[in-house]
């Protein structure tokens, strides 16, 4: 998720007219237990959490009776954002092909269509891929490491390129295995 990414917590009422509150912490803020009342959706920006990485959420639902059910805890994978000054970027860099996904991140400066195209060092095509775009809006394209035939990638460098309307951007993304 990213900073602003909403989160949006829920309850199921066990017994019908009890009321439910959840609580609700980040990295263990409230100490031993969440101690913090949802209210409605937030954004770890608008609770103050800073630095990209690993977060926990921990969060519980508690009825009007006591019945409380046990604490769960879900691991956030905080990227950083991209900066008016970085128009694209790409997390983690270096990746392992074919293990796990790199996000590619990017601000269009237009609306359309964004052509994005995977090149390895000596210039070949070894992925191509389209995708509509909204210029304001951090778009994201993902790479599994697999080429246009649907095999992995060598170790080494590529260089992703978008282009479209009004941006023609370049990334060079790292392959290990």
């Amino acid at each position: 998720v990213s900073f602003d990414s909403m989160i949006e917590l829920s309850a199921v009422v066990e017994i019908q007219g009890e009321g439910t509150t959840i609580y609700f912490d980040i990295d263990g803020a409230d100490g031993p237990d969440p101690a913090t009342a949802y209210t409605g959706p937030f954004s770890l920006a608008g609770l103050g959490v800073t630095g990209p990485g690993e977060h926990e959420l921990r969060f519980f639902a508690e009825e009007d009776s006591g019945i409380r059910e046990a604490t769960r805890t879900i691991k956030l994978y905080i990227t950083q954002a991209v900066s008016l000054a970085q128009e694209i970027t790409n997390r983690p860099n270096p990746f392992a092909a074919g293990r796990e996904l790199t996000r590619v991140l990017f601000n269009p400066k237009a609306s359309g269509t964004a052509n994005i195209t995977i090149y390895d060092l000596y210039g070949a095509v070894v992925l191509t891929h389209h995708m509509d775009v909204s210029a304001g809006m951090t778009a994201e394209f993902t790479w599994d490491g697999y080429n246009g035939t649907g095999n992995l990638v060598a170790n080494g460098g590529y260089i992703c390129r978008i282009a479209g309307p009004g941006y023609d951007y370049r990334r060079k993304i790292a392959v290990v295995k």
